[in-house]
C-alpha cells in the first residue's frame, strides 16, 4: 500500500473503505494540575418563579435558600459566572427533608439533565456532572420535577483535563496477515472533538474516517472551533465528500 498520501476520510466517506483494523487507545498517566476553587452562586440570588427565598431552617450557604418548588410551573434561574470557556464539574445544594426528590436543571437551552436530591433532613449537596459553560454569564434554570425540596446554591469547578489518547500501532488480532498489520486503519465512528490532522501525520496515526456529532459539537466553538474546522476540513491529509463525487446520493 503507498504512503504516498494518506488520507483521513469523513463520515461520508466511510463506504469506501472495505477494510480496516483496530488499534489499542492507552491512556497517558495524567500530569497533576492546580484545581481551580469551586464558586459558589446563590439561589436566593437567582430569578424566582413561583418560588420564594426562606431562612427559617438552619445549615443553608448565603443569605437564605429557595423553596415552594410546589407548581409544575415553578423555577429558579441561577445566573452561573464562568472565568472562561470549558467543562465544568457542577453540584447543587439542597435539602430534601421529605425523602428522594428529582429536579431538572437545564443551561441556556443547551444542555439539560435530570438530577437525583438523596432524602436529607439538613442542607447538603448533589453532583450534577460536567457542563459545558461559556465565559461569562450563564443562565442554569432549575425545574420543578418531583418538587418538594429546598434550594440552596450552584456551586461549578473547572473539570480535570482528560487523558491523552496514545493510539499504539499494535492490532488486536495477533495472527493479522502481513497485509493487514501494513494496512492499519482505525475508524472513529462517534466524536466530539475533531482529531488534529497534522498530529495524525506526525504520529504516523492512519484514521479511515471520522463522525463527529452535530449541534453544539460544531456550533459551540468549544470543543471544535471555526478555526479548527477550516484546518481540517482543507488539510490534505482530508478526503472530503466532494472529492469523492462517486460516493454522493
Amino acid at each position: 500500500m503507498s504512503k504516498a498520501r494518506q488520507v483521513l476520510w469523513t463520515g461520508a466517506a466511510a463506504a469506501a473503505v472495505t477494510a480496516a483494523a483496530a488499534a489499542f487507545l492507552l491512556l497517558k498517566e495524567p500530569q497533576p494540575e492546580k484545581e481551580m476553587q469551586p464558586l459558589l452562586f446563590e439561589a436566593e440570588a437567582g430569578v424566582l418563579n413561583g418560588v420564594h427565598a426562606a431562612a427559617e431552617l438552619s445549615g443553608y450557604s448565603g443569605d437564605g435558600y429557595v423553596t415552594g418548588f410546589d407548581d409544575d410551573e415553578d423555577s429558579l434561574t441561577v445566573f452561573v459566572e464562568a472565568p472562561e470557556d470549558g467543562l465544568y464539574d457542577m453540584w447543587v445544594g439542597y435539602s430534601s427533608p421529605g425523602g428522594d426528590k428529582y429536579t431538572m436543571l437545564s443551561l441556556d437551552d443547551r444542555q439539560a439533565a435530570e438530577i437525583r436530591l438523596a432524602a436529607s433532613g439538613t442542607f447538603t449537596e448533589a453532583y450534577a456532572g460536567k457542563w459545558l459553560l461559556r465565559t461569562g454569564r450563564n443562565e442554569v434554570l432549575i425545574s420543578r420535577n418531583w418538587g418538594w425540596y429546598n434550594m440552596d446554591y450552584i456551586k461549578i469547578r473547572k473539570a480535570r483535563k482528560r487523558p491523552e489518547h496514545r493510539v499504539v500501532r499494535r492490532l488486536v488480532n495477533p495472527d493479522a496477515t502481513p497485509e493487514t498489520e501494513e494496512l492499519l486503519l482505525a475508524a472513529m465512528t462517534e466524536n466530539g472533538p475533531i482529531p488534529d490532522p497534522d498530529l495524525l501525520v506526525k504520529t504516523e496515526t492512519h484514521w479511515s474516517w471520522f463522525c463527529t456529532w452535530n449541534g453544539d459539537f460544531i456550533n459551540d466553538g468549544i470543543q471544535n472551533s471555526e478555526d479548527h474546522i477550516r484546518h481540517v476540513l482543507h488539510h490534505e491529509y482530508v478526503l472530503t465528500l466532494d472529492e469523492v463525487k462517486e460516493l454522493r446520493s
